[in-house]
Formats: C-alpha cells, sequence, structure tokens
C-alpha cells in the first residue's frame, strides 16, 4: 500500500511540474498557454492533485501501520480475540465456547497451502457463516492466517494453555462445590 501510495505521489509530481515523461501544456511563440494547452494544463492539475491526495493517503495509512500495527490475534485466560469482524474490530469467541483450537493447511489458488487456525466451536449455530478473513464449516471456524506474523502453531499452543487452565480451574471449582454438599 505504501508502494503504491509512493508511486501516486511520484506521478503526481510529474504530471504536475517535471513534465519528463509527460507532456507540457501547449504555448504560443511567446510562451504564453493557448486555449488547448490551458484546457491540458487544467486536466494535469485535476488529476495531478487526485494522485496527490490519493498517494499520500496511502503512503499515512502504511505509515501509520508500521507505526502501531495492530495485533490479528490475542489469547487471554478467558477467550481469543480474532480480526474478523472487520479491519478495526476483533470477535472475542470465549473459551468456554470452544472444544478444541488446531492449527492446520488449506489449499491455496494454484499455489502453495496456506496456513489455517481451526476453532471447533461447542455451539455453531450460534456463529455467523461468513466473517472477514474467516469462515464456518460446521461446527468449525476456519481462519486464515497467511498474512499473520505469528504462526497459528504459536496461537494453538497459547490457546491449549488456556484452555487446560479453564478446564483445572473448572474441575477444581467443581471438587469444591462437591465437599461443600
Amino acid at each position: 500500500m505504501g508502494v503504491a501510495g509512493l508511486l501516486l505521489l511520484i506521478a503526481a509530481v510529474e504530471i504536475v511540474w517535471a513534465h519528463t515523461v509527460t507532456l507540457e501544456p501547449e504555448t504560443n511563440d511567446a510562451g504564453a498557454l493557448t486555449p488547448r494547452g490551458a484546457k491540458r494544463r487544467n486536466q494535469d492539475l485535476i488529476v495531478g492533485a487526485a494522485f496527490l491526495l490519493v498517494g499520500g493517503g496511502l503512503v499515512g495509512v502504511a505509515l501509520a501501520g508500521l507505526v502501531s500495527p495492530r495485533p490479528v490475534v490475542v489469547v487471554d485466560d478467558r477467550q481469543i480475540k480474532l480480526r474478523i469482524a472487520g479491519p478495526r474490530r476483533m470477535l472475542p469467541v470465549p473459551l468456554d465456547d470452544l472444544v478444541e483450537v488446531r492449527s492446520g493447511h488449506e489449499p491455496g489458488d494454484g499455489r502453495a497451502a496456506r496456513p489455517v487456525l481451526l476453532l471447533r466451536l461447542r455451539d455453531p449455530d450460534f456463529w455467523p457463516e461468513e466473517y472477514w478473513g474467516a469462515r464456518r464449516d460446521g461446527e468449525w471456524l476456519i481462519v486464515d492466517a497467511d498474512s499473520w506474523t505469528k504462526r497459528p502453531e504459536e496461537v494453538v499452543v497459547h490457546a491449549q494453555l488456556a484452555l487446560s487452565s479453564r478446564q483445572r480451574t473448572a474441575a477444581a471449582a467443581d471438587i469444591a462445590a462437591e465437599d461443600a454438599e
């Protein structure tokens, strides 16, 4: 995204000011713009301004992403948060709603298999079928992990630790409740 923004900024400078590749507006012998040259200059200004705005916006978004990256997955002792509710929203999946967590691979578009995170849901009918970068297939929520910096295997390890800790806590609470009776 940042590279596209830089290319648009360079094109804007070329179109409006440099004219090393693009044609300069037509002028007469005295150096004044002809009517056709004036129209060409206005078109160059409009296109150059559009390229400048879009290119600057793309570079700004790219720099903001470098300065403050947003995690795509967070595992804690109560839930797994996944950035599948949209580009700016995390979807919390409570550990109580999960049966198991796995990593795997899914065939890509004519290329190598893509890494995925697989979440087996306790009540799959509660969850929608389509997400941003994920989908539900039966009782499995399949999350595309191809662009993640963290490998899905690491997420699985953390999630399994959180799940087993949650199960031990629940078992200890059951034992304490039986002893109290």
